[in-house]
């Protein structure tokens, strides 16, 4: 039976290392257990995975218990094993006396697990950042070591391992180091830097073995600088960016922070900033309301046709309801059982989610329907050596060029840049990528009138001329993305190859900035302007990317947002693009107060606010009026705007 709830558990000193995941606590705690601190027997320890191969040295009772905690007290139940994703710092005073009762019970068995006379216990936890009140609130003589580490850093590997946007991972790592430092300041604790450990293993780890000898904790002993040498792999800070170039991407609030952590005495409030408190409430929200769809989605199989990201079974049950559909109206249009036939068209149309056709619908027209649907999926693996160009066309783009191009080659796609003769570094910045990625520059001539016709007649006659399989209009200030992550654009394209379709509609995500963080005008602009609104994604209008066609394809007609040519199958789930509007008022500014269009293109309806834009119309929205990108898996096409900010 567990002991009363105000005695401490633990009959043997023990030393609890914290600090945020990623952060090097997995190396400290592997240094620790050399000088003779018991974690207990390696069967009770988590195995290694690919992304801490030496093992990251937290039993896997103390996870299981941390990760209870943090989701007892969560506003709603996050994933599994994610509960330090969603958790906030833990108050035992909000804890009712059956849960104490339970994680009392639990850490009462791990403890005895641990125990041996005279040797002290060692644990480690990144959760204990938020869960550590209420094990201090059932333990005594315990030592903290708390390990810190640059956040930029932090939020790179968080981004590689849990593909986090930079933004919430320093968010993230504000959040529990905030909660690690003012929680244990009433306990023994040292402070160690990752990057000393690093750099001085000898020198770090002595000072810190030497403080616990202080504490009380006797009989540790150093590893050799030959054992130090074999555990630690030497990685450069920063993940092979410098230290300055990361500390430039936090918020002044982070900055600070940071520097405040190598002050003698820290002067360190337990609440976040509010730029991290926003930044996380909009992420949680995001996560929320994407459970919330993919639980109700599971529940009705007509929702699970209509999800954006269908899996390769549904697909194929997909493909193969539109194939028994045209063979069943095939048999049909031998019968005069007329009735039956609009009935089954009806029904489905309804598993297409389209409107069911009225009742004069002939079957010529159904038929003409189901081949929009396209056709069931071939057997056999898709291409492999499909080659996609992005045709890209530009007038001063120097701010987006290089991300743009970075991004594309990075999912495999090639590229071709139109260049409208820019005056900035526009080619500069493009030159780079020869070779790597970037097929050919070439100069429109410009003219005193920006003409989009010319621009994508140059698009469609460089489709002609180039080596390519697919292509795709797009415009520098982009960054398309396959419709799930997982795959790569070129994988995905090569599967609507495979599935017999020849165009594809994009899902266009404005991306603007907003009263809280109103400039972006930086190279870094897609890591921090994060907050976007979805534009006109009830219709089919950006339907950009194309198969090589036999014959002539038009993009002029539509302004260039609509491919079309005879025979034109659209793939049935839309991808998506960001769409970098403008990075700040001063950038909106620049780029489309000075433009002017050739009047017939005005008369078309082309251009809209681009004309001139005036500096009056330039008003921010406020972050709660936008949906946060908290990566690919969070983007959310609805509910959209039907015209855009500065409109």
């Amino acid at each position: 039976m567990s002991s009363s709830p105000d005695t401490p558990l633990n009959r043997v000193s023990g030393v609890l290392v914290l600090g945020m995941h990623r952060s090097g606590t997995s190396l400290t705690a592997r240094l620790l257990r050399e000088t003779g601190l018991w974690a207990g027997e390696t069967e009770a320890l988590l195995p290694s995975v690919e992304s801490n191969p030496d093992g990251s040295g937290e039993r896997e009772d103390v996870v299981a218990l941390n990760e209870w905690v943090l989701k007892h007290m969560a506003p709603f139940p996050p994933p599994e094993w994610t509960g330090w994703l969603y958790g906030a710092p833990v108050d035992p005073e909000h804890l009712d006396s059956a849960a104490l009762l339970h994680f009392r019970s639990h850490l009462e068995a791990i403890l005895r697990d641990l125990e041996q006379p005279g040797r002290p216990w060692l644990l480690k936890d990144p959760r204990l950042c938020l869960t550590f009140p209420l094990w201090a609130a059932c333990l005594d003589s315990v030592h903290v070591v708390l390990v810190t580490r640059n956040p930029a850093s932090i939020a790179h590997s968080l981004r590689a391992r849990n593909h986090l946007p930079f933004s919430i991972g320093t968010a993230l790592w504000e959040r529990d180091i905030r909660a690690a430092f003012t929680s244990t300041e009433q306990t023994p604790r040292s402070r160690i830097a990752y990057e000393d450990l690093l750099q001085a293993p000898t020198r770090t780890l002595s000072g810190l073995v030497e403080e616990l000898r202080h504490s009380g904790f006797d009989g540790l002993a150093l590893p050799s600088n030959d054992e130090l040498t074999t555990r630690i792999r030497p990685r450069p800070i920063g993940q092979g960016e410098t230290a300055s170039a990361q500390t430039e991407l936090l918020t002044p609030a982070q900055r600070h922070l940071f520097e405040e952590l190598a002050a003698p005495r820290p002067d360190i409030s337990a609440q976040p900033s509010l730029g991290a408190r926003l930044a996380l409430d909009d992420f949680y929200a995001r996560r929320e309301i994407e459970g919330k769809e993919r639980t109700a989605a599971v529940e009705s199989s007509e929702q699970l046709l209509r999800m954006r990201r269908m899996d390769e079974q549904t697909m194929r049950t997909y493909y193969g309801l539109a194939c028994d559909y045209e063979r069943c109206t095939r048999e049909l249009l031998g019968s005069k059982r007329w009735r039956i036939g609009s009935t089954l068209a009806r029904f489905a149309d309804r598993i297409r989610t389209e409107p069911p056709p009225p009742p004069e619908e002939t079957f010529g027209s159904i038929q003409r329907r189901l081949q929009r649907v396209g056709p069931p999926r071939p057997s056999g693996p898709a291409r492999r050596d499909l080659k996609v160009v992005a045709l890209l066309g530009s007038f001063n783009e120097e701010r987006f060029i290089g991300p743009c191009l970075e991004h594309l080659i990075s999912h495999g796609l090639e590229a071709y840049l139109i260049d409208n003769e820019s005056t900035d570094a526009t080619v500069e910045h493009a030159q780079r990528f020869l070779g790597k990625g970037l097929i050919g520059i070439e100069t429109l001539p410009k003219k005193a009138e920006f003409s989009w016709t010319e621009l994508l007649e140059a698009k469609l006659r460089a489709a002609d001329a180039l080596d390519g399989d697919w292509f795709i209009n797009h415009d520098p200030d982009e960054m398309r993305l396959p419709p799930s992550p997982g795959k790569s654009l070129l994988e995905w394209i090569a599967q609507v190859d495979h599935e017999g379709f020849n165009a594809v509609n994009f899902h266009e995500l404005t991306y603007v900035p907003c009263v809280e963080s109103p400039n972006h005008d930086h190279p870094e602009f897609y890591r921090t302007m994060r907050w976007y609104y979805p534009f006109r994604t009830d219709a089919v209008r950006q339907m950009k990317c194309w198969k090589r066609q036999p014959g002539p394809v038009d993009l002029v007609r539509s302004g260039g947002h609509q491919v079309d040519f005879e025979g034109l199958q659209r793939f049935p789930i839309s991808f998506y693009f960001r769409h970098y509007l403008f990075l700040s008022p001063e950038h909106a500014l620049r780029k489309y107060g000075n433009r002017v269009f050739p009047q017939q293109e005005l008369d078309a309806g082309w251009h809209h606010w681009r004309h001139r834009l005036p500096a009056d119309r330039i008003r921010l929205p406020r972050a709660s009026d936008l949906q946060f990108d908290s990566g690919p898996a969070s983007l959310n096409p609805y509910p959209c705007r039907q015209e855009h900010v500065l409109a």
